[in-house]
């Protein structure tokens, strides 16, 4: 019998080898995903969507490559070029470019499941002359921190929507003895460009060429006098202000409650919510009418390289995606809005407002967005910071520096 048991088993041995060879070799792939996100700093729901993945694909192991977006430049593009990329890559709207010009990413087809479900102004954007590269993941929302007890504190009912709202709460605050509002470059590009995209027709991209220029521009003189009125109503003190860090002494001067607001991005929310006592809500960016303007800027998506080692199961990654649960846990973790008309928003409770704005009033942030250089971005933000320390300047002289930026990039 322990012959027999022996021979049985060398005969079912090798009919799994033979027979079941295919099914073996499938069983070997694995799936080389590269992101900066998916680190316990971001976890962004991929530990969950890869296990989840992982168990609706036996056949396919994904292989989580971890970068900062700093690294990609340095470790993922010379791979692609190179001809032996990973078999997803996630990319920003400047990668989207760079790579897709240098033929590097294959083109996921216009009738790819995603494309019919982006919003009109999301589809614009990724449209690369009937191509599109990149799957959209997110949309990341820029807005006013409010902290609502300290509102409360000085007997503000609710937080404000317009600019006239705006200056009644800083009076408050400051007769409560209570700091208003931390500013700076950042916080002051996201002001202007909101109050000056906000009812504004002209197309963005018509001052990249001249055919439109922000000296002339009474949206962009609107946008400039917005800060001007908050300085005016003692909002914060521009020369102060002009030197704060955004990343740093800015969010660590609201999380400590030393001022009630705070414009900055939707990726904080999950950050303000773990401060125990800190009661936040984010809302859109105050404006002349309400409910003010819910800026965006376009967040990541994946890409596959047109040499993908494995390009079925890169596809299966990207349409995993496209399921609402999964998209969900994403855009949840990230607190982010959905680039698409089928997924919900992923943005908590405390961002009710923002949300709602997202139906009436969203303004995309053509530095988020690809319809402005990313280097203008930086220009914007020291030019506001100029502004700040001189008040005085005229409006026609800081847009000018701006015309002139583009001109000499052109």
């Amino acid at each position: 019998m322990k012959k027999t048991k022996t021979l049985l088993t060398s005969i079912a041995a090798s009919a799994v080898m033979i027979g079941m060879g295919p099914a073996a070799q499938a069983q070997s792939i694995e799936l080389e995903v590269a992101s900066w996100k998916g680190n316990e700093a971001e976890p962004a729901g991929l530990p969950e969507i890869i296990a989840r993945y992982e168990e609706q694909n036996p056949d396919i192991t994904v292989q989580l490559n971890y970068l900062a977006r700093g690294e990609v430049d340095k470790v993922v593009t010379p791979r692609i070029m190179a001809g032996s990329p990973p078999s997803v890559v996630m990319a920003d709207p400047a990668l989207m470019i760079q790579w897709s010009q240098a033929g590097a990413l294959a083109d996921l087809g216009a009738d790819s499941a995603f494309v019919s479900q982006m919003m009109p102004d999301v589809k614009s954007v990724m449209n690369r002359d009937g191509s599109y590269y990149v799957q959209p993941l997110e949309l990341t929302g820029l807005g006013n921190f409010v902290n609502a007890g300290l509102l409360e504190e000085a007997g503000i009912e609710a937080p404000p929507a317009t600019l006239a709202e705006l200056a009644d709460a800083c009076a408050k605050l400051n007769e409560a003895g209570i700091g208003p509002m931390v500013f700076g470059g950042y916080s002051g590009r996201l002001l202007l460009t909101a109050n000056a995209l906000d009812g504004n027709e002209v197309e963005p991209t018509s001052y990249l060429d001249g055919t439109q220029t922000f000296a002339q521009d009474e949206s962009f003189a609107a946008g400039l006098d917005a800060i001007r009125a908050v300085v005016d109503a003692e909002c914060f003190d521009p020369e102060l202000m002009a030197g704060v860090n955004p990343w740093s002494t800015g969010l660590q001067a609201f999380m400590s409650e030393q001022y009630a607001m705070f414009i900055q991005g939707s990726w904080n929310i999950g950050r303000f919510a773990q401060v125990e006592g800190l009661d936040v809500v984010f809302t859109p960016i105050p404006t002349a009418e309400a409910p003010g303007a819910a800026l965006l800027g376009l967040g990541p998506g994946w890409a596959i390289p047109e040499a993908s080692p494995h390009p079925e199961a890169a596809r299966k990654w990207l349409d995993f995606f496209m399921e609402p649960e999964i998209l969900g846990l994403f855009l949840a973790d990230e607190q982010a809005a959905s680039p698409y008309s089928t997924i919900e928003s992923g943005m908590a409770a405390s961002a009710s407002a923002f949300v709602d704005a997202l139906e009436t009033n969203a303004i995309n942030d053509p530095t988020k967005t690809t319809l402005w250089p990313g280097a203008f971005e930086d220009e914007i933000e020291n030019s506001v910071v100029s502004f700040l320390l001189n008040m005085e300047m005229e409006n026609s002289e800081l847009l000018g520096r701006w015309d002139a930026f583009l001109a000499e990039l052109n």
